[in-house]
């Protein structure tokens, strides 16, 4: 059995690889995920060989070539054929059972909320001529896909007023913490706050003393456990988790209300955060 399985989406990994040899001589076999496909429909074939490589084979380059077309102009951007996307479907319909929450739990329905932020005017400044620099160079060029994340991951730290660069970093004044602040002191519950820079948890932890704890990928198994016992059912009123590291294997359900004080492109990390608290055990 193997649990969360999209962490096992990516043909070349390693751990891919070994759950694969593992199982191999299984005669039965089980995956479970929320989320089989996170970025792209091609997450599924990795799954699916460790399931039954019948269904869509062994090789993953067949595979892509089969059901995929590369529409990038200058990087790779592998797109599903859309005429071929039903037999996808059908053919993991022969090896899948889909169970919605909303058929299984009786949960309360999400309510989103979105809190505005107006920058301050140098915040604004530097992030108007990054994004102008990004313009001017996009604009009639060819541009490396990781080359365009960084700089929109610039933009975002921009956002948390911050801003990381090859002499090191430099501090941007800002509105969000405060307005975070504002809204956790009116709030009278415990609050989950996810983000994608240790800069933003080192800030909120420091607005917020002894009334916060904290998940990020510098925390041992133990430091991870005793926090998330300490949200749970002890004293801490907050807990601030780094998205990719948080956003797995915890529950939250102490808390009914969520804050993405910043977020990375991931939906998959997105949706699987949101399941921190929206699981049994939520009620409001």
């Amino acid at each position: 059995v193997f649990d969360e399985s999209q962490m096992l989406k990516n043909h070349t990994a390693q751990r891919s690889k070994i759950a694969y040899d593992l199982a191999k001589p299984i005669k039965y076999r089980l995956l479970l995920t929320g989320t089989p496909i996170g970025n792209s429909a091609a997450d599924v074939f990795s799954q699916f060989k460790i399931l039954d490589e019948t269904i869509f084979g062994n090789s993953y380059y067949c595979f892509r070539a089969k059901y995929f077309r590369d529409m990038g102009h200058g990087f790779p951007d592998w797109k599903i054929i859309p005429s071929l996307l039903p037999d996808i479907k059908a053919k993991m319909a022969l090896r899948s059972l889909r169970l919605k929450k909303e058929d299984a739990l009786d949960l309360p329905e999400k309510l989103y909320t979105i809190q505005t932020v107006d920058p301050m005017p140098e915040q604004a400044r530097i992030y108007r001529d990054i994004e102008k620099t990004l313009y001017t160079e996009i604009e009639g060029q060819e541009i490396a896909f990781h080359y365009l994340l960084t700089k929109f991951m610039k933009l975002n730290q921009i956002c948390s007023g911050f801003l990381k660069h090859e002499q090191g970093q430099v501090e941007i004044q800002h509105e969000k913490l405060n307005a975070l602040k504002q809204l956790v002191n009116d709030y009278p519950g415990k609050v989950v706050i996810f983000t994608v820079f240790i800069h933003d948890i080192e800030a909120i932890m420091a607005e917020f003393p002894g009334q916060a704890v904290k998940v990020d990928g510098s925390c041992s198994t133990d430091e991870r456990t005793e926090a998330i016992n300490d949200f749970q059912t002890g004293d801490a009123k907050i807990i601030i988790l780094q998205e990719q590291a948080g956003s797995l294997g915890i529950t939250l359900t102490a808390a009914h209300l969520c804050v993405f004080y910043s977020r990375s492109y991931s939906f998959l990390n997105r949706e699987q955060a949101e399941s921190r608290l929206h699981r049994i055990g939520q009620r409001n």
